[in-house]
């Protein structure tokens, strides 16, 4: 079976979600698999301008961003009939390079020209979509009509997907797919009244959210009657890096890293932690039992929005909005810890790659029998 998986660039968490996957691949027997990270930027000069545009609107202003993922949710046919003209050629020329018996879509942006390639082609490849927006609403492309499959990493996207109109056949709820790392079977003895102190992870990001600077300088002024230590975790901002090193090099209680690749280690041994609001690390923090603060501080992009409601529904964590927000719903959370503890011990953890690849290794030998 000769597995590709497409992606774009637009954000890390398509990038972790392919990764997750094509690591998983390359332990099975019988498989070819081909991961092209940048698909979706290789399709055309346009393609690959819309995604830096994309990407330079999620570094400068979410609320821009929001709106031009809003824009994209009013194209009309004749746009996208636009669209597919100029990539149509670029597509035909990767199938036939990959000649994929699977494709795992891992990007909303190219679902819809694909699909209509392979129909208007009669390909026997078979196109499946990982769907990584877990929350309502979804990324526009997400819900294309005419896949063979989608992975559904929650029971929210399941019913929307089932509500316009794709078949109960076709839906397959295989939870969120994280790296097998972050697949943490052992539940947390979580009771932090029997200790003096409160580990707390800031996750500022890959790129490192220079403004933690700031927030750190609150969290060391806090008071919750116990000690806190902080790991601010830098990703590859090496000025943040040296700032709070620098400053806080005297401090015992803030340790200061740049990018850590293993993570899932650091969140064995932490009690909070601080996340962007992408649904990638909210997921991995969940499946390791930790709670979680959600960054909205510089707003949430279209498809975060969802974020609060899900949080409120399964208790295990809080979005913030502004410094003081922080301050206010950490203490919420370390006063009233055993409840997001339980919640997230309790939460329906998926081993969403696995069931996404017992999947298609079952529609792939019932094909084979078919043949047969």
């Amino acid at each position: 079976m000769n597995v590709c998986i497409f992606s774009a660039k637009t954000g890390n968490g398509h990038y972790a979600v392919s990764r997750a996957i094509y690591e998983r691949l390359q332990e099975l027997e019988n498989v070819e698999v081909n991961v092209i990270y940048d698909f979706y930027e290789q399709l055309s000069p346009y393609t690959s301008i819309l995604s830096d545009f994309y990407n330079l609107l999620q570094t400068r202003s979410k609320a821009l961003c929001k709106m031009f993922t809003e824009m994209s949710c009013m194209e009309n046919i004749k746009k996208q009939d636009e669209i597919y003209n100029l990539i149509e050629t670029s597509i035909g020329s990767n199938l036939k390079k990959y000649s994929a018996d699977v494709i795992l879509s891992i990007t909303p942006l190219i679902n819809r020209y694909m699909i209509k390639y392979i129909k208007s082609n009669s390909m026997q490849t078979k196109y499946y979509e990982v769907i990584t927006d877990p929350f309502l609403p979804m990324y526009p492309g997400f819900d294309s009509l005419g896949a063979d499959g989608y992975f559904c990493p929650t029971q929210i996207v399941y019913d929307y997907l089932r509500e316009k109109g794709i078949s109960e056949f076709n839906l397959f709820m295989t939870g969120y797919p994280v790296r097998k790392n972050f697949l943490c079977t052992k539940k947390k003895h979580n009771n932090i009244e029997s200790r003096d102190q409160f580990t707390f992870l800031l996750n500022s990001g890959s790129n490192g959210n220079i403004n933690y600077i700031h927030i750190m300088e609150s969290l060391c002024l806090i008071d919750v009657k116990r000690e806190i230590k902080i790991i601010l975790l830098c990703g590859n901002n090496t000025l943040l890096y040296k700032m709070a090193s620098q400053k806080y090099k005297d401090n015992p209680n803030v340790d200061v890293k740049l990018y850590e690749d293993n993570i899932h280690i650091m969140l064995e041994t932490v009690d909070l932690c601080m996340t962007k609001p992408g649904a990638n690390t909210i997921f991995e923090c969940i499946n390791m039992k930790v709670p979680i603060l959600v960054d909205g501080i510089d707003g949430l992009l279209f498809q975060e929005s969802g974020i609060d409601s899900f949080l409120k529904e399964w208790s295990v964590g809080e979005v913030v909005y502004s410094i003081d927000d922080i301050l206010e719903k950490l203490k919420k959370i370390i006063y009233h810890y055993d409840t997001y503890a339980d919640a997230v011990n309790r939460f329906p953890m998926e081993d969403g790659v696995g069931n996404i690849l017992s999947q298609i290794i079952t529609n792939h030998r019932e094909r084979d029998l078919d043949d047969k």
